[in-house]
């Protein structure tokens, strides 16, 4: 229980910084995208689909925005999108597409999109093998 009090407390100072971002960025694509996916973690569901919506028309061709939107759409149980998004963001010169093959293992945003086959295919075009679960890559149960 402390945990989740401890998540929550630190998922509404962040939605506080990227809220006054916007504020005084409404241009800022990476804020508005990241701004999304605390949304939805909160429960503020439609207003983080808008959030990803505003973010994605500010940076069409951002590939850190595309990732946040995934990860907004796959909290939101929408595969589709964020697999789209996903494949867009994967899209990223090769350097950044590294830094996020990095990171997705240990996003547990993605984990709801980890066993669609589509999912698993993008990760290997793009050079990640096959992405596990966080909880896997602990020493978890395999999936």
């Amino acid at each position: 229980m402390g945990r989740d009090r401890e998540f929550k407390a630190a998922a509404l100072r962040s939605l506080r910084h990227a809220t006054q971002e916007v504020k005084d960025h409404p241009d800022n694509a990476d804020a508005w995208a990241f701004g999304s996916s605390i949304l939805v973690e909160l429960g503020e569901n439609l207003r983080g689909q808008e959030w990803a919506s505003r973010a994605v028309v500010i940076g069409p061709n951002d590939y850190l925005v595309h990732y946040n939107v995934c990860r907004t759409y796959s909290l939101l149980g929408r595969t589709d999108a964020a697999l789209e998004y996903l494949e867009r963001a994967l899209a990223a010169l090769p350097m950044f597409r590294r830094r996020l093959l990095a990171w997705m293992p240990l996003d547990q945003a993605l984990d709801s999109l980890r066993g669609e086959r589509k999912f698993v295919e993008l990760a290997s075009f793009a050079g990640g093998g096959e992405i596990l679960p966080s909880h896997d890559r602990h020493g978890g149960e395999e999936a």
